[in-house]
This record gives structure tokens, C-alpha cells and sequence, in this order.
């Protein structure tokens, strides 16, 4: 009996606790849900510390700030939290440094399909695909003309022509590759091979007749959590938290909307007229002249030596891989402006700036120093120099640069990128330059408004404009 009763007070006692215990949890729970990410919003004025994006169209955007809610003019936005997470696991590449992270499902000569942990299911057309690794450890390289290059796990390479692999079969049909010669004597070979030695699948770039990238249609780079980038042109987080975005391609060729949490988010670099990251827009000349050894490409979508856009780690969305001594040059574009002035003056900020922040390769470690000119000119035969960096050394913080281009009082037409050995040599003189942009100078007076109370319930005073 005396047993049964402490049994019976054992009981009463836990049922006189769990309803407590419930509650504690219930608010522990509540403590430790997600909340919203934040971060800093960057604006042609200046910046906004604990933004959270809402809304994101071609006439602007929306902003959950501890001031209330901000409405952003489309010219107005540079960027939010720019310092895009690295991929995790297997890496779908897109044409211009875009890239969805996943599992490989699905590859034929129409389509390409991958299962997203974000976005579940998704199916790209096969043009805008790059290639395709299995670990994010990879170094992507550009790849040449000519067929597929397939890399198997245990290091083999086959030159294929096409490749079938579906998400119902364990192998993928790879179909060889064969010279003219070995065309006309022989038939095409066809060889079966399991799913799971694919490492690496790349593809030659869209060939020059293909439209190529285009940054007209207002929108933005967006990064996730696991490495994901897209560019979309629009974007919309509902109550519960829940992002709905639209892709686009290189080509203008867009994907249905997608959705993910809010709390995946982690960074967008804006893009448009007003925004043009440097490495979407074709240069006019590539001089290299090394004193040893064979000149070095430019790379826009991974570092010289192959590795992601990363220094002192610093990540960005779009970059350059140049090594000195080198000279890039390109034609800015048209001002997005209904009336292209011809002659500019300090207090007319009709005008490009550029913006970048630019290092010597981590691979470099300590190794490398290098001096980074920037010149301007109305004219493609004469330049003026508008900026020169200190000498900036392997192992040191990335320099940021932000020069308006202007030459005198005429408008530059010309930009040139130098990068030049600072005297010890050009060995390790490996440079990347992260998130290069061209921004036109506002002409406006105010780019960052607040909706009407009954819409936001908050009030901030404008921005003053930047001259």
C-alpha cells in the first residue's frame, strides 16, 4: 500500500509539472524561432543597418527596417548583405556565374533537371547550362569549344557529344565523341556508365551568335544558404515568411516562380540600367604582357587559379580574375537617360561610377604585390588617370575602390583597368576584383521613400541626395 502511494504521488506530482513544462517549452519555442534575417541595406546615399527585404519589382522595392518600412526607388539599390554563402554539395554552373545547388537528375540534349533542397524540382532548358560538379570542392575552369567533358570519380575523362542521364534509370548514356576522320570510318560509340561516377560535366559557353548576358531588365543577384546565386527580376516575402521569386537567364528566357524560406536568404547585389556588374559586360581589348610564361585569361565567374570569388574572406557574387601586368578595356554603355548629355560637370552626377574591391589572390599568401590604375576617356585613343591604388600585397584586406568616371567635364565613353607589378617581379601577381559594378550617379533628388501610413504605419524622412 505504502508503495501504491508513492506511485500515485509520483503521478499527481507530474501531472500538477507538465502543463508548466508545456508552457515553458511553448515559450522557449517562441524565443528560439527563426526570425527574419537582417542585414545591411545598401543605397546610392548611403546605408540602413537591420533591413529586411519584402518586396523586390522593376519599380522598386520594399524594406522592413527598425525605422518601419522603406520603399526603394529601382535606381537607388546597390546591395543587401553582399556576402553570398559558398556552394554546399553538388553545383548546377548557369552561363554567367549563376548557380542552383543540388542533386543531378536528369541531363539530355533539351533539358537539364535538378532536385533542389530549396526549391525542389527544377528543370532549366540544356542552353544555359555551363556544367555541372558533384562537390562544391571543384575548381570550375572556363571551358573551350567543342563537345561535353565528362570526368568520372576515379579521374577518366570522356569527350562526348551527347549525354542521357534520367531520374529513372542508374546510368547515364554517354555518346562519344569522335574526330571527322573517325566519324566517316566508324559509327557512333555509345557507352553506359553509372550514375554515381559522374564527378564533373562541363559544356562549351553559348557560342558567340547566341544573345549574349543582358542587365537591362531591373532586378538583382540573390544568394542563399547553400551557395544558391539567381538572378531574378522580381521578388515578394509573404506574411509567413515564405520568398516567391522569379528567375531569369542570361537570355531573357525565364523560370516558373520559385519559393524558400526568408531565412535562406542571404545576400542580393542589385542589377539594371542603373547596375551593371562589369564582369556581364563584354570588354573591347585584353592585353596581357608577361615578362615569362603565356598571358592569362580573364576570368568572370571564379578566380585565376579556378577557385570561387572569395579574398580575406569576402565572397561576392561577380568578379575578375586578372594577373599582371594587365590592361582590360571596355566601352561603357549608354546612360540610361532620355537625354544623353555630352558634357558633365561636378555638379552634374549624370555619370558611371565604379565600384569594386580588389586583392591579390588568396592563393597567393603572401606572395604577389601589385599596383591597380584606373583611367577614363571620352575618346578611345586618350585616357586619363582618375585612380591609383596603393601597392596592395598578398595576405592584405581587399581595397575598396569607388571613382566616379569622368574625363574633365566630358562624360567618359572608355574605361581601362591596369594592373601592374609593383616592382618585385610579376610571380603571384594574381589580383581578383569582387563585386565590380558600374553605378550611374543619381540625377535625382531622393531615391528612398516611405508609403503612406495606412499602407506602412511608419514614417522616415528621406535621404539626402549624394553629389
Amino acid at each position: 500500500m505504502k508503495r501504491q502511494g508513492m506511485q500515485v504521488a509520483r503521478l499527481m506530482g507530474w501531472l500538477l509539472v507538465w502543463p508548466l513544462l508545456m508552457v515553458m517549452a511553448g515559450a522557449e519555442a517562441a524565443d528560439t524561432a527563426p526570425a527574419a534575417r537582417t542585414g545591411r541595406l545598401q543605397l546610392q546615399q548611403g546605408s540602413v543597418d537591420g533591413a529586411t527585404p519584402l518586396s523586390l519589382k522593376a519599380t522598386g522595392s520594399l524594406w522592413q527596417s527598425p525605422q518601419g518600412v522603406l520603399q526603394v526607388a529601382e535606381e537607388n539599390l546597390l546591395s543587401w548583405r553582399a556576402c553570398p554563402a559558398g556552394p554546399v554539395g553538388s553545383v548546377l554552373q548557369l552561363q554567367r556565374g549563376e548557380r542552383i545547388a543540388g542533386r543531378l537528375l536528369a541531363w539530355n540534349e533539351a533539358e537539364v533537371v535538378l532536385a533542389s533542397p530549396l526549391f525542389g524540382r527544377v528543370t532549366l532548358p540544356a542552353s544555359v547550362v555551363l556544367g555541372w560538379q558533384a562537390t562544391a570542392g571543384w575548381r570550375t575552369t572556363a571551358a573551350g569549344d567543342g563537345p561535353l567533358e565528362i570526368v568520372l570519380t576515379n579521374g577518366d575523362t570522356l569527350v562526348a557529344s551527347t549525354l542521357t542521364l534520367s531520374d529513372t534509370s542508374a546510368t547515364a548514356e554517354i555518346t562519344l565523341a569522335l574526330s571527322s576522320a573517325e566519324a566517316a570510318l566508324e559509327p557512333a560509340i555509345t557507352v553506359a556508365v553509372d550514375r554515381h561516377r559522374l564527378a564533373r560535366i562541363w559544356r562549351p559557353p553559348l557560342p558567340a551568335s547566341q544573345p549574349q548576358p543582358n542587365a537591362a531588365e531591373p532586378g538583382a543577384v540573390v544568394g542563399f544558404q547553400d551557395g544558391t546565386r539567381l538572378c531574378v527580376t522580381q521578388l515578394e516575402v509573404d506574411d509567413q515568411q515564405c520568398v516567391t521569386l522569379w528567375p531569369v537567364f542570361s537570355h531573357g528566357r525565364p523560370l516558373p516562380p520559385l519559393s524558400c524560406s526568408q531565412e535562406s536568404l542571404t545576400g542580393l547585389v542589385a542589377v539594371g540600367p542603373h547596375c551593371l556588374p562589369l564582369a556581364w559586360h563584354p570588354p573591347q581589348q585584353v592585353l596581357q604582357t608577361p615578362q615569362r610564361g603565356p598571358a592569362w585569361p580573364l576570368t568572370t565567374t571564379s578566380t585565376l587559379t579556378g577557385g570561387p570569388l572569395t579574398a580575406r574572406g569576402l565572397r561576392a557574387f561577380t568578379g575578375l580574375g586578372l594577373h599582371a601586368p594587365a590592361r582590360v578595356t571596355y566601352r561603357l554603355p549608354d546612360l540610361p537617360e532620355r537625354v544623353q548629355p555630352e558634357v558633365s560637370t561636378t555638379d552634374d552626377p549624370a555619370c558611371w561610377r565604379l565600384l569594386a574591391m580588389v586583392a591579390v589572390d588568396d592563393t597567393a599568401g603572401e606572395g604577389g604585390s601589385v599596383v591597380v590604375r584606373i583611367r577614363v576617356g571620352a575618346e578611345a585613343t586618350a585616357r586619363r588617370l582618375v585612380y591609383e591604388s596603393p601597392v596592395l600585397r598578398g595576405g592584405e584586406p581587399p581595397c575598396e575602390i569607388d571613382v566616379t568616371l569622368q574625363d574633365g567635364k566630358s562624360i567618359a565613353r572608355w574605361l581601362e583597368l591596369d594592373v601592374d607589378p609593383a616592382g618585385d617581379g610579376e610571380v603571384l601577381d594574381r589580383t581578383v576584383w569582387l563585386e565590380p559594378r558600374l553605378v550611374r550617379r543619381r540625377t535625382s533628388q531622393s531615391g528612398l521613400r516611405v508609403p503612406s501610413p495606412a499602407a506602412s504605419g511608419a514614417l522616415l524622412e528621406t535621404f539626402p541626395a549624394r553629389r
